[in-house]
């Protein structure tokens, strides 16, 4: 009887140690702001960088317009290659506060996004 409780401890304790690590496993995106299939920006999980990813073959770069916590500046962040091309701001400490993602469209106005709040 001894051998079996203990079994069914065991079993019970790595049960509870899978979802523990599963549980905590957290998206790799905190917050995501798209502009119709062309563009998309996002801040990593601690919200200090954010990264524009152009997500359309058509022609136009992405880029993403966005605030630092307790700074009133609107920052630009913009792809430079086609489909599939990303960029990456460095680390603001402060966190970002919002995020758009906008389609830079030649000859005529640019798409973006409603502003994300983070």
């Amino acid at each position: 009887m001894a051998i079996n409780r203990r079994f069914w401890v065991r079993v019970g304790m790595s049960g509870l140690m899978a979802a523990s690590i599963i549980g905590s496993v957290s998206p790799a995106y905190a917050a995501t702001a798209e502009y119709e299939g062309g563009a998309r920006a996002t801040t990593n999980t601690a919200d200090t960088i954010v990264t524009v990813t152009d997500i359309a073959w058509d022609g136009n770069s992405a880029y993403s317009n966005f605030y630092v916590n307790s700074d009133n500046t609107m920052h630009r962040i913009e792809t430079e290659g086609g489909k599939n091309s990303s960029a990456s701001t460095g680390t603001f400490d402060e966190g970002i506060e919002k995020l758009r993602a906008c389609e830079n469209r030649a000859l005529r106005p640019d798409g973006c996004s409603s502003y994300v709040n983070v």
